[in-house]
């Protein structure tokens, strides 16, 4: 396998300041944007991210995500209640 192969190159590897994002910010940010993308189904994105669904619930715990900021961007109709 050559060098290259190990080479990671993200979108959003640095930050707005240019300084380099650490790697719980990356992984922050791919959990959260996962989550968001499934609309806030912890069990279907802990899938997708091939983690524990309580290892996930963990980790969102951590970043301060909850279930609101989902509810927050849908329309008042979609709203489970």
């Amino acid at each position: 396998m050559k060098e290259q192969d190990f080479i990671f190159k993200s979108q959003s590897g640095t930050g707005s300041n240019g300084a380099s994002k650490s790697l719980e910010d990356m992984e922050r940010g791919h959990i959260l944007r996962v989550v968001e993308e499934c609309g806030g189904n912890q069990s279907r994105a802990a899938e997708l991210l091939d983690i524990d669904r309580v290892t996930l619930y963990h980790k969102l715990k951590k970043y301060g995500w909850t279930r609101t900021s989902v509810d927050r961007e849908k329309k008042p109709d979609q709203v489970a209640r």
